[in-house]
């Protein structure tokens, strides 16, 4: 028989998998959910230089929109990839600099950079395909990542919600000890 999930417990669900996302990466300067267009089917990230790409970080937007637009320009869209990103020194840069940066134009500025603890780079982008300004999101590592929807993070939420239920019953049972009779 097929259980019917009620209006209450799906928002019950949704607030576990909120907390979840939120230890995620606790210290990320982006706390929003972040978009990525591709015309490839993964269940990761790998460094650009591994799949022969000449930019040297990955990018995400913070409109789905925009990411569906500018997956789509290089080749057919297959889908677009939420995810979370974990940058703790955040750089804020205009968009020439930003792609001079990725292209290896300036790897020296870069590596100084990286060197100085910056781990991700952000800038408002007024792209003449864009319906309305967004923030564009570029990150060095594929560890600095979390796709949602992915084994991993179906695996990462059945852990908690796992966690959070033997915390429940340990409280319980704690009350129902130190309960006057």
């Amino acid at each position: 028989p097929i259980t019917k999930i009620t209006p209450q417990q799906k928002q019950q669900a949704q607030i576990l998998y909120s907390q979840y996302l939120e230890q995620i990466f606790p210290n990320s300067k982006v706390k929003e959910i972040v978009y990525h267009g591709t015309d490839k089917e993964f269940d990761s990230f790998k460094n650009p230089s591994e799949v022969g790409s000449k930019n040297r970080m990955i990018a995400f937007a913070d409109d789905i929109e925009y990411a569906k637009i500018a997956g789509a320009r290089r080749t057919p869209l297959k889908k677009v990839i939420s995810a979370l990103v974990n940058i703790n020194k955040l750089y804020p840069v205009d968009k020439l600099e930003a792609m001079e940066l990725d292209s290896g134009y300036r790897d020296e500025v870069l590596n100084e950079l990286k060197k100085e603890g910056v781990d991700g780079f952000a800038f408002e982008s007024d792209d003449d395909l864009a319906i309305k300004n967004f923030n564009e999101i570029l990150v060095f590592e594929p560890e600095q990542i979390h796709i949602l929807g992915s084994k991993q993070d179906i695996e990462g939420f059945k852990e908690f919600v796992d966690k959070r239920r033997e915390i429940d019953l340990l409280n319980e049972k704690v009350t129902k000890e130190t309960k006057p009779v």
